[in-house]
This record gives structure tokens, C-alpha cells and sequence, in this order.
């Protein structure tokens, strides 16, 4: 890979030891990222829940309950677990109770609601 390629591809990805010091907007960029692995994306939901709430993150967050990888809906629950108090949020967490194909999933959104 040339050096111009590999600079950008590391300004691009963040290592899972980045996302404890990463911006919001850096966890926005990895989780929109086609590259971003499942078990990255777990770990990136989790820590934009850590932050304040706003509409894109809640619609991001519930585009990635709706990922077709348990883990990484259950790391959206998680993301949305401290906001359950928002409409939207409490919605999409009594939705995942009720109908997540993951028996864990539901039992995590269940978890988050009490």
C-alpha cells in the first residue's frame, strides 16, 4: 500500500483501543463505514451511547438495531439503554423486546426498559 493510501486508511479506522478516547464524530464516521467489522460496530454503538443523545445518533443507533448481526444489535441496545428515557428510544427498545429474532437481544432490550 502506498504511504498517501495507508495515511488515509489509518485516519480512516480506529483500532478498538481508539474507541475509549474517540469523538462522537469519529464514531459516527467508523459506524457509517462499509468497512467496519460486526464486532466493531458492537463496540462503536456502545460507545455513542456513552454520549448525549441527539436525533442522528438515536437514528444511527436504531438503523444498527436493526443490523442483521445479533451482536451488533445488542450493542445498539446498549448504546440506547441510558437514553430510554427519550420516546423514540424507549419505542425502538419495547420494539426489540418484543420481536428480536435473538432470544439474548430480546432479553437485553428487556434488561435496558427496567
Amino acid at each position: 500500500m502506498d504511504p498517501q493510501r495507508r495515511d488515509l486508511h489509518r485516519r480512516c479506522t480506529l483500532s478498538r483501543s481508539d474507541y475509549a478516547n474517540a469523538t462522537l464524530p469519529e464514531l459516527i464516521r467508523q459506524a457509517r463505514s462499509s468497512e467496519t467489522s460486526n464486532a466493531d460496530l458492537t463496540f462503536i454503538a456502545e460507545k455513542i451511547g456513552e454520549h448525549e443523545m441527539t436525533q442522528d445518533t438515536e437514528v444511527l443507533l436504531c438503523c444498527l438495531a436493526a443490523n442483521s448481526s445479533p451482536l451488533v444489535r445488542e450493542g445498539a441496545v446498549y448504546g440506547l439503554a441510558p437514553h430510554r428515557g427519550r420516546p423514540g428510544v424507549r419505542f425502538a427498545l419495547e420494539h426489540i423486546a418484543a420481536t428480536d429474532s435473538s432470544p439474548a437481544v430480546r432479553e437485553c432490550a428487556m434488561d435496558a426498559l427496567s
